[in-house]
């Protein structure tokens, strides 16, 4: 491994450590060292004595930059409870640090193993079963059984919210991802995808700074979060709909010639907005009730959101004028159905059944 990338990488976790200081922490921390380690048991491990944090190499060139930031805001806190707080008759990963995690919406525990519930695996199963029958060549059936799909989803949120909840069961349930990789420049459909995420799937949506250590270039990406089921959910429809994209693209440009990137983004743009329009259309058979429960959930993963960051601030993106295949693009969106894909089985992240240290 190249001394020129782990020198880059070590000035990105620098970088990242300052925005969680910033977020979390009301910048009260003073910057640490920063080390890979070859350890292949631990994500990460806060060294007290030494005031350093050891980020384990292998997670870094393996997981998503969210889930290395996920560790490394693990050992902040460690880093928090010794230099601040200067607690020192509790265990690592006592009362006191669990409270700090709680407060920021960080994993506080000692292992990263993530393990979907039955409820989570039962509501996958079903929801995938209507999507496989919405693979039928039959138009009408195939539309029927993908508004099933989303019906299921609704009436599960509706089901929850009425059985109430505080907010120690929120953090407990809300989890988080990371949607693509990051780079630096980002069209107004990819936008208006997350978007359709944030306001059809229960999720709630943030661009952040990330790294892509691949590329070996900084950029950024979306995290979104929300239950398990929402996260998992929301992650198909915004893969399924980036394959789509590219899958009506060959067809379109074989029957009408385009030239062009804006004509490409256009199109884009207009399936994007074309989907979310039938999507709006579908939520309008719920009654009143049903949709405040609905928004419920939004809002309970907007409130984990920002439990982890602190210190968001909202940026409006330019806008432009699309051509003209915006609106066949639209017309073809609405004509859209989700189909078969979303994952039943184990979570395989690669933050299971490893672990996080804290050293005095």
């Amino acid at each position: 491994m190249s001394q020129a990338l782990d020198r880059e990488i070590l000035f990105h976790l620098q970088g990242a450590w300052r925005q969680v200081n910033y977020q979390l922490f009301d910048s009260q921390l003073h910057l640490p060292s920063f080390e890979l380690t070859e350890s292949t048991e631990l994500l990460g491990r806060w060294h007290s004595q030494r005031r350093l944090i050891s980020i384990q190499r292998k997670l870094i060139f393996e997981a998503p930059w969210l889930e290395v930031v996920e560790v490394l805001k693990h050992e902040i806190a460690h880093q928090f409870i010794s230099e601040v707080l200067e607690v020192t008759d509790e265990t690592p990963h006592g009362p006191c640090f669990q409270k700090v995690c709680a407060e920021r919406g960080i994993n506080h525990a000692a292992r990263g193993s993530v393990e979907r519930s039955p409820r989570v695996h039962r509501l996958l199963e079903r929801v995938n079963k209507l999507l496989a029958l919405a693979e039928s060549e039959n138009p009408h059936e195939a539309e029927r059984a993908a508004e099933k799909a989303r019906m299921l989803l609704a009436k599960h949120h509706v089901t929850l919210n009425q059985e109430g909840s505080d907010l120690t069961w929120l953090r407990h349930e809300m989890v988080f991802k990371q949607l693509g990789s990051p780079k630096g420049r980002h069209y107004q459909y990819e936008y208006a995808l997350i978007n359709v995420l944030a306001k059809h799937f229960f999720v709630s949506a943030v661009w952040v700074s990330a790294f892509c250590v691949h590329r070996e270039r900084p950029g950024r990406v979306v995290e979104i979060c929300g239950r398990e089921e929402d996260v998992e959910i929301a992650a198909y429809v915004y893969d399924f709909m980036l394959n789509h994209l590219q899958i009506a693209w060959k067809a379109y440009r074989r029957t009408h010639q385009p030239k062009g990137l804006k004509t490409k983004l256009s199109y884009f743009l207009g399936m994007i907005e074309g989907f979310a329009a039938k999507l709006t259309r579908q939520e309008e058979q719920f009654d009143e009730g049903e949709r405040a429960l609905i928004q419920l959930s939004g809002a309970r993963a907007v409130a984990y959101q920002t439990q982890r960051y602190q210190h968001m601030k909202t940026k409006s993106i330019k806008g432009w004028r699309p051509t003209g295949d915006y609106h066949k693009g639209y017309r073809e969106g609405q004509q859209l159905t989700l189909r078969k894909g979303v994952v039943a089985e184990a979570s395989t992240t690669n933050l299971k059944s490893l672990s996080f240290e804290s050293s005095t």
